[in-house]
């Protein structure tokens, strides 16, 4: 049998946010990740964020397990600073990230100022209300899982790459799918 993975903290939505473990500050609806490492986040909010900010640049690895996310000012997930985020979709599981609002600069619901790598054997529906589904200022890798991205702006946009090694993409784009600054690389 395979060892169960310890995380580093445990992450529950549900209005308001409840962790166990470290490395993370809870507001309100919003959790910060301050540090680098593996974390689980489950439950459901009308108006969180999930907020990635490692000032050494560490890897974070952050496992969605059933999630329903949605925020009004900004990215449901926005990665700030880390030197890698990976998201990961728990197998079997099912997960909603929606944003709203205004934001011109940070501009996705998942939104990350470095490279994203998103995986795992689980679904994922984005909806956005604010411009793209997912955004990058650097790459963005698609490894595997299930995708279902409804984008007022581009479903997938970034500044460098977007390759996609694997997974099932259904992106219905306002203005493009995939659309990347630099290069696309489609295995």
């Amino acid at each position: 049998t395979v060892p169960e993975k310890k995380f580093d903290a445990e992450i529950v939505f549900n209005e308001t946010v409840s962790v166990k473990g470290k490395n993370v500050e809870a507001s309100g609806s919003v959790v910060k990740i301050l540090a680098g490492g593996d974390y689980i986040v489950s439950g459901a909010t009308s108006n969180g964020q999930i907020y990635i900010n490692t000032v050494t640049e560490e890897k974070v690895e952050i496992t969605l397990d059933n999630v329903d996310i949605s925020c009004g000012g900004g990215p449901a997930t926005f990665v700030n600073e880390a030197k890698r985020c990976v998201l990961k979709l728990a197998e079997g599981s099912v997960n909603y990230l929606s944003d709203d609002g205004n934001d011109k600069i940070n501009d996705g619901v998942i939104f990350s100022n470095d490279t994203l790598r998103i995986k795992g054997d689980g679904y994922l529906e984005i909806n956005a209300g604010n411009a793209h589904g997912i955004a990058s200022d650097d790459d963005v890798i698609i490894e595997s899982g299930e995708y279902v991205i409804n984008s007022i702006k581009s479903g997938i946009i970034a500044n460098d790459n977007i390759t996609v090694n694997g997974g099932e993409l259904t992106i219905f784009g306002g203005t493009n799918g995939l659309k990347s600054k630099g290069t696309m690389c489609i295995n």
